[in-house]
């Protein structure tokens, strides 16, 4: 007994630093820098912030995320209430759905409105709670759910003429209920028939002096028997048929009734009124906090804070506690790039215009999201930073690295922190407009050669190729192929021929660009470029009219491949196609398999967006609409499809593949958030001295997989008991394999500690390391 323990203490420690997430699970990147509203019931407070949710439990807080890997069954979460009698929070999302979490973490879907045909954007603008019941404001009226049974029990037309009506707010008072619509306030008698649309009567909006109040009314809220109103940001008090203004300040977000307490934020401090509403206490935090959102509970204020989380507020001891989840700073990622294992994630985009996205630079290593806010950067420039395209990091050092923006020029950063702004008065790039050198200097593109020359393309301009040295400096390369006409995008350097650089002419004069540059990278008078706008498949067809919307990427085997609005092409040994007038392209033909020997081609008439290669030469494929397809090696076979149906995928529209190939973990970026999803392929090694399974030890109620990495090309794996008997072999994909803990005759096998055992191609080398299997 005491050698098992000894050996199973020994076996813990050496194997704990090597934990990840299990083979085929999901998980989330959301961004938790922007927390706009909250709630709170039983011990948790509940924040959302760009469309996720998570909460802080009162007594040891803990932060528990939430998203459709734990349930939900949307992935932008839009409004919540928690109702204090029943203990469950109700959420909408976006696209009309509503979901109800109760106190045992069970979660009740009504897609009603999320599956009804209408034409009117579906999310809600506010929920109120009263006697079980929520009245959700919907941009067509008012849309009561029955919280108790989970459904929804009344929808309430309530314009003048029964039609549809945004409704921003609703409110009960007394024996009452008061919509705030876009044309005015309306009110009911609740015991009346509230479908009907003729017992609703407008409420006149005049002050004690008589006089109209202008304005749309954005929220309604009972305090004391009293209604009270937010118009144009200023509060009001309904007093029999007049209105009080009562705090004299502009700029008011928000209000909450909460504990029998009336709460109104302003800016970074809250103002806490009084039970007959006539004094008002003003709290303030500190500068930095702009409070959107203010509860009250277990006798802390809580309050949304924007980039600071949700904050609790102790009055008494005038205490601030800020609880941030660590994650990105937006959940768009229009670029995701992997420079060994960090992963740089952006936000811009490419439509020929900005799109006016913050220039966020967000970074993921060592299980930790590290931000650069483009405000960081504003301050040190003065100017507005927006739409990061791409990226160019020192092979030597991940920190040190050159962005792309689609406006203002490139960034420069050295140990994570902006360094540079390099624009028209101090290198070659240039504007796209003359005398404004700020605002439309185009930059795209992002590669570090063999030699750490970062390259960029300057779009629309006639030096499309710029290339930053290691030494600071620049050079840039001009050709007469190109007079300001390409919207360069996505160099890379071929790796089995790195005096080819390949971009893209992305939505104009769209193409592919072949550079060679005979070994002298900043001398362009040897070049041969081949600029090819309308290329030839391997049946001689020309394929003209389709646009170039994602970078293009080399496969293990050196082929190019590119995907456009119309699927994907294929440019195989591309240094042959300099020079060469018969040169083809190829396109993945689909055998249909029906008997009539015709064939589709791969993703016909889908557009590509991204596209990444695995450590098995596999393609993992991002849509614009059908999400994400992996494909085998040649194209030929659809591994996995994932898409919202299926899979926790957070929308089909995906703008973004990456791969970290260390370790198989595949980045989804999406509009509605980053997702990733381990996979079972890395790259090879070139030994085995990095060889490693996980889980370990493996516990008695594991039902997963065992996910053997650091092998080499095309290992064979096998598995042996203590006494050196076979139990297992497999191979691997890449550098990695994986064992389902069985036999070779399918059954479990017993409580131990097996040798994972791997060979290479030839049985040349080999490679072992232990695992502990507790049953």
């Amino acid at each position: 007994m005491p050698r098992k323990i000894t050996l199973l203490l020994i076996l813990l420690m050496m194997l704990s630093a090597s934990a990840q997430i299990p083979m085929g699970q999901w998980r989330t990147h959301f961004a938790y820098s922007n927390v706009y509203q909250i709630d709170a019931t039983a011990d948790k407070v509940y924040g959302t912030s760009q469309g996720a949710l998570f909460s802080v439990n009162v007594d040891d807080e803990e932060i528990e995320y939430y998203s459709t890997l734990t349930g939900l069954n949307g992935a932008s979460v839009h409004r919540i209430a928690c109702d204090s009698e029943s203990g469950k929070l109700i959420i909408t999302y976006e696209n009309g759905n509503i979901d109800i979490l109760d106190t045992r973490g069970d979660i009740f879907n009504i897609p009603d409105l999320y599956n009804k045909q209408i034409p009117f954007t579906k999310h809600v603008h506010n929920i109120n709670i009263a006697k079980q019941r929520a009245y959700l404001s919907t941009n067509f009226g008012i849309v009561v759910v029955n919280i108790a049974r989970n459904e929804i029990a009344e929808t309430y037309y309530i314009s003048n003429s029964g039609s549809e009506t945004v409704v921003n707010s609703t409110a009960i008072v007394g024996d009452s209920i008061f919509a705030a619509t876009e044309s005015g306030i309306r009110a009911a008698a609740m015991n009346s028939n509230l479908m009907n649309y003729e017992v609703w009567k407008d409420i006149e909006l005049v002050n004690n002096a008589g006089e109209q109040i202008e304005g749309e009314c954005s929220l309604l809220l009972d305090f004391n028997d009293k209604l009270y109103s937010i118009i144009n940001y200023k509060l009001y008090r309904r007093d029999g048929n007049s209105w009080t203004p009562l705090i004299p300040h502009y700029g008011i977000y928000n209000a909450r009734v909460t504990d029998n307490t009336l709460m109104i934020s302003v800016d970074n401090s809250f103002f806490v009124v009084s039970n007959d509403g006539e004094t008002f206490t003003d709290i303030h935090l500190s500068n930095e906090y702009k409070i959107q959102d203010i509860t009250k509970f277990h006798g802390y204020y809580w309050a949304a804070c924007g980039q600071h989380g949700i904050v609790r507020y102790d009055n008494q001891q005038k205490n601030i506690n800020s609880f941030v989840p660590n994650g990105p700073l937006s959940n768009t990622s229009f670029r995701l790039k992997f420079a060994g294992e960090k992963l740089f994630a952006l936000q811009g985009g490419r439509k020929g215009v900005e799109y006016g996205r913050a220039g966020h630079v967000m970074m993921f290593k060592d299980e930790t999201w590290t931000n650069i806010h483009s405000d960081d950067i504003q301050q040190q420039t003065q100017l507005p930073i927006h739409d990061f395209m791409d990226v160019a990091v020192d092979n030597a050092d991940d920190s040190h690295f050159l962005i792309t923006s689609y406006g203002t020029g490139a960034y420069e950063f050295r140990d994570n922190k902006f360094y540079k702004h390099h624009n028209e008065s101090n290198s070659p790039l240039k504007s796209v407009v003359a005398n404004k050198p700020n605002d439309y200097l185009r930059l795209d593109g992002g590669m570090t050669d063999n030699e750490g020359n970062m390259y960029i393309l300057n779009v629309h301009m006639p030096n499309v190729i710029n290339i930053l040295k290691p030494d600071g400096t620049w050079t840039s390369l001009s050709h007469r192929l190109f007079d300001g006409n390409v919207i360069g995008a996505g160099i890379i350097q071929h790796s089995q021929h790195p005096e080819l650089k390949i971009f893209v002419s992305a939505l104009s004069n769209t193409g592919i660009i072949f550079w060679y540059d005979n070994w002298t990278p900043f001398d362009v008078a040897d070049d041969r470029i081949e600029f090819i706008t309308a290329p030839v498949d391997q049946d001689g067809n020309i394929i003209n009219d389709v646009n170039y919307y994602c970078n293009p990427v080399e496969d293990l085997n050196g082929e190019i491949w590119v995907g456009t609005n119309n699927g994907i092409l294929i440019f195989p040994d591309p240094i042959k196609a300099i020079g060469n007038s018969d040169y083809r392209c190829r396109r993945v033909k689909i055998p249909r398999n029906d008997g009539t020997g015709l064939a589709d081609y791969l993703l016909d008439n889908e557009q590509v967006n991204s596209i990444a290669v695995d450590g098995a030469n596999r393609k993992w494929i991002g849509t614009e609409t059908s999400g994400v397809y992996l494909v085998s090696e040649t194209g030929q076979e659809t591994i996995k499809h994932f898409t919202t149906n299926n899979s926790p995928l957070l929308s089909d529209n995906i703008l973004a593949v990456a791969i970290n190939q260390r370790n198989g973990e595949v980045f989804f970026g999406t509009g509605n958030g980053l997702i990733s999803y381990m996979s079972d392929a890395t790259l090879p090694f070139s030994d085995f001295s990095n060889i490693k399974a996980y889980p370990n030890p493996i516990r008695e109620n594991y039902s997963g997989v065992v996910t053997i990495t650091g092998l080499m090309t095309a290992s064979t794996v096998k598995i042996a008991n203590m006494a050196g008997e076979i139990v297992c072999d497999t191979q691997s994909n890449g550098g990695t394999a994986v064992w389902d803990l069985r036999t070779k005759n399918g059954k479990r096998v017993s409580s131990g500690i097996y040798w994972i055992i791997a060979f290479n191609e030839d049985g040349s080398e080999r490679g072992r390391t232990k695992i502990l299997i507790i049953k």
